[in-house]
């Protein structure tokens, strides 16, 4: 059992998790036009659409 003082661990939502995620990677990548434009699309694409979000929803369908 966890004792009950025991500090909460501060979990930050899906969305900003993507975005630091996706962000992070935008910044190391040196990326030609063409990636950089897929990419973008990619940012402003619903996070519905990334594999993670359909494998927890899809038992609900």
């Amino acid at each position: 059992m966890l004792s009950p003082n025991r500090k909460r661990i501060y979990v930050k939502n899906y969305d900003e998790m993507m975005l630091e995620l996706y962000t992070a990677v935008y910044q190391r990548l040196s990326l030609n036009n063409a990636a950089r434009k897929r990419y973008q699309r990619l940012l402003h694409t619903p996070y519905s659409f990334f594999p993670i979000e359909k494998i927890q929803t899809s038992q609900y369908d």
